[in-house]
């Protein structure tokens, strides 16, 4: 063989193109997969968060239909009521289930219908309120999302109804005042 000839060939670069164009495509390719891997597992945390906060809204459109009823019916409370599994108005999906929560947990379904005081807590900063559980669900099966809130109600005391403002003074005609609207300024008036 001729040595000129070999060393032509071992310096020519027939097929180096060939083999750049591989490893640039190949590369791309697993950029490209890396990518949809990424892309599908951020799919799946999204999915699985977007039901959780869909069962969080569902819950609480539960306590909102509880506080519904129990503004229609004051004593709505002393039944110890329970709501069943009910669907949120407007949504496919979504639905929720309420229940009343004993002050003990030894109390029975039957013993706080027959005495409410089962469900009132008796000492305590939270003394004389009672608790509901509200459970948003979303979904079936495996794909199924749970959120639970657990809701204080109390009834309305003095302080619910006190409003004081720093610009709080007696009617002008306890305090022989003139009218504000007789006051030159009565923004100043309004200050003292």
């Amino acid at each position: 063989m001729n040595p000129h000839a070999h060393r032509r060939r071992l310096v020519r670069e027939d097929g180096f193109t060939m083999i750049v164009a591989v490893l640039a495509l190949f590369i791309s390719s697993l950029v490209v997969a890396a990518a949809f891997v990424a892309a599908q597992g951020d799919a799946k945390l999204t999915g699985h968060d977007t039901s959780h906060k869909k069962a969080y809204y569902a819950a609480m459109a539960g306590i909102s239909a509880y506080k519904y009823k129990l503004s229609a019916e004051p004593n709505y409370w002393k039944k110890c009521p329970s709501i069943t599994e009910t669907k949120v108005p407007g949504a496919e999906e979504e639905s929720y289930k309420v229940e009343t929560l004993p002050a003990a947990k030894t109390t029975t379904k039957q013993e706080c219908e027959s005495n409410q005081t089962k469900i009132l807590v008796a000492s305590g900063s939270a003394s004389g309120t009672f608790r509901i559980i509200s459970t948003g669900i979303v979904g079936s099966g495996s794909s199924e999302a749970k959120v639970s809130l657990i809701a204080t109600f109390t009834h309305p005391g003095f302080l619910d109804y006190v409003y004081l403002t720093n610009y709080e003074i007696l009617d002008p005609t306890a305090a022989n005042l003139e009218a504000t609207t007789q006051h030159p300024n009565p923004a100043a008036e309004c200050e003292h």
